[in-house]
């Protein structure tokens, strides 16, 4: 299993001509996101009892993926 994701990690840094600290930067970026949207929905969902807000998930989306990058000090 591991070693498909370094086979994808080597796989973008060719295709794409990325550096490998952006490359990382994008991986922690899309984690922030799918962390801070599972947690999200579930603080949502339980205290204000309200269901899916695009509006809200596509703003946590754009902070998360900055927090990310400014996280990493590539922002």
């Amino acid at each position: 299993m591991l070693n498909f994701f370094v086979n994808l990690y080597n796989h973008a840094i060719i295709t794409t001509g990325m550096r490998k600290k952006d490359i990382l930067c994008w991986i922690a970026a899309i984690l922030f996101v799918l962390i801070g949207f599972a947690s999200s929905i579930q603080i949502v969902d339980q205290v204000a009892g309200e269901g899916w807000n695009p509006i809200l998930y596509s703003r946590l989306y754009l902070e998360l993926g900055l927090y990310g990058r400014y996280t990493l000090g590539l922002g």
